[in-house]
């Protein structure tokens, strides 16, 4: 899986689909993700399919909003993280990695931004643990398996500032997660 950084604000990357983070808080939906240079019906459009899809940004629940044709980008898939007052650090890497395989087989792109402030962690923790909830849940043991579709998350761009800090992080997260499918593979 390769990992790219572009300036490009979400709506100017082309890509297979947008990850949008979204957090309960209280009774209504935060999205983590900055929407402000999409079309301005799409904020409220997103909420209209939140509210149809019954959408409650539970940890690990995802929502597949379809864009027009004259989009960069085919869909936004929104990540709940769960509660945003129970948040932990895992829950991202959990909830990216339950992302990870739902896509498996379907999506060859994805372009995010790191979440800031609006969780308690620093870039470079946030940046490891999506990277580690990317890799880990797009394993796959198929040594043995004949595939039909080999269709796999190949590239990862991210939106924002390319921050040392933010490689160092995904860099982390490349060792850790380098180890644990050697682990993996082994007992398989």
């Amino acid at each position: 899986m390769q990992f790219e950084f572009s300036v490009n604000s979400l709506d100017k990357i082309s890509t297979d689909a947008i990850l949008v983070f979204a957090l309960q808080d209280k009774k209504e939906i935060k999205f983590l993700t900055d929407l402000k240079n999409f079309d301005k019906k799409l904020p409220n459009t997103l909420l209209k399919a939140i509210k149809t899809a019954n959408f409650k940004a539970k940890r690990g629940e995802t929502l597949n909003f379809y864009l027009g044709e004259d989009s960069l980008s085919k869909s936004i898939i929104i990540l709940g993280l769960g509660e945003k007052n129970e948040f932990v650090a895992d829950d991202l890497r959990r909830a990216v990695g339950v992302f990870a395989k739902k896509i498996h087989n379907k999506t060859v792109s994805v372009a995010l931004q790191i979440p800031g402030d609006e969780i308690t962690l620093a870039q470079k923790d946030a940046a490891q643990l999506i990277a580690e909830g990317l890799i880990l849940g797009s394993y796959d043991f198929g040594k043995y398996k004949t595939r039909e579709d080999n269709r796999k998350l190949e590239t990862v761009i991210i939106s924002g500032e390319n921050s040392v800090s933010i490689k160092e992080g995904i860099e982390k997260a490349k060792i850790y997660t380098e180890a644990t499918i050697l682990a993996r593979d082994l007992v398989n």
